[in-house]
């Protein structure tokens, strides 16, 4: 599994159980318009931080791309509760 890459099983347990909890959510910010490009893109200049070696970079990106997560994540909720519910087949 990818996950095991560290070598350290406790952190490989911890991602396994936060990826699982997160899925659902993680799916539906990425119907957002152009969130799944710019969420490459974030995850790739944190990847950059990290071959260069600046930790703290990358911590700064990493927190812009969680807080971008909520965002993205809170128009996609306040876009469903402008959908009248006959729309969404309930």
């Amino acid at each position: 599994m990818i996950y095991q890459a560290s070598g350290n099983s406790v952190l490989a347990e911890e991602t396994q159980r936060m990826h699982k909890r997160l899925r659902p959510f993680r799916r539906r910010q990425l119907d957002v318009s152009g969130r799944l490009e710019q969420s490459m893109k974030e995850h790739e200049a944190i990847l950059a931080a990290i071959e260069e070696g600046d930790a703290d970079k990358a911590a700064e990106l990493m927190r812009g791309h969680i807080y971008t997560l909520g965002n993205t994540y809170d128009q996609y909720l306040s876009a469903l509760e402008e959908v009248p519910a006959d729309d969404m087949g309930l």
